[in-house]
């Protein structure tokens, strides 16, 4: 996508007030000059700079009525292009789909990474690689926790949508989270330099990740979806967390 100039929006309308102006003295003078021959008091010929110079500035109004004609076809084609990527970025599955140790629930909020090819069939379950955040329509299980939302950016985060106590492990104690925070897990092995965390190519899978902390996701995980042509953020749940 081209990116935007500063000051080209004000720049192109300074040009549109220039020719319209060049153009309606252009119409007056040849009217004027029209009008004098017609009285019988034609004025004298032009001569050759002075045909040369009236041409030029014909073609002001002209040229740029087609360069910003040019500009607003581009920025519409931009739009439209951003909005085909915004598609495919942003979408509500139309029904359940198995993500691993997850089953996505129909009405659940995706965002995933732009899709590098047009891999998938429409009438088969969405592409799901480069997922990176889901809201749920209503609370889903992982393994022994209930979630309404989960974040993949490296680490994973999962919204619990009940109360649940962590055990302790690896020297770390045992931890209770309230519903509402977010439980941030880690990778289990080491990240490698070529496979910085375990690859989510057929879903999550929590044998991967080991409990790191709990923290507090302020309103919720931020998920934007399609509603009525606009994208929208979807409202996180009111837990009713303890201040």
């Amino acid at each position: 996508m081209i990116p935007a100039v500063p000051g080209a929006a004000v720049v192109g309308w300074l040009l549109l007030v220039l020719s319209l102006a060049v153009g309606a003295s252009l119409l007056v003078w040849w009217g004027w000059r029209a009008w004098r021959a017609q009285s019988g008091r034609p004025r004298p010929p032009l001569r050759r700079w002075q045909w040369a110079g009236a041409m030029l500035l014909s073609v002001l109004p002209v040229s740029t009525a087609v360069g910003l004609a040019q500009i607003a076809w581009q920025d519409h084609r931009q739009e439209q292009h951003r909005a085909a990527q915004e598609r495919l970025m942003f979408f509500t599955l139309e029904r359940p789909v198995a993500w691993g140790d997850v089953t996505l629930p129909a009405g659940s909020h995706v965002q995933r990474d732009l899709p590098q090819d047009e891999a998938g069939d429409a009438d088969g379950p969405p592409d799901l690689r480069g997922l990176r955040e889901v809201r749920f329509p209503h609370p889903v299980r992982i393994g022994a926790m209930w979630v309404g939302a989960m974040s993949v950016y490296g680490q994973v985060a999962l919204e619990l949508a009940r109360p649940h106590r962590f055990a302790a492990h690896d020297g770390k104690p045992a931890q209770e989270c309230e519903a509402g925070l977010a439980a941030l897990f880690n990778a289990r092995r080491p990240p490698s330099p070529d496979e910085p965390f375990p690859p989510q190519h057929d879903g999550l899978a929590m044998g991967d990740w080991v409990f790191e902390t709990c923290f507090d996701a302020g309103t919720g995980m931020s998920v934007r979806y399609w509603k009525g042509g606009q994208l929208v953020w979807a409202d996180a749940p009111v837990y009713g967390r303890k201040e």
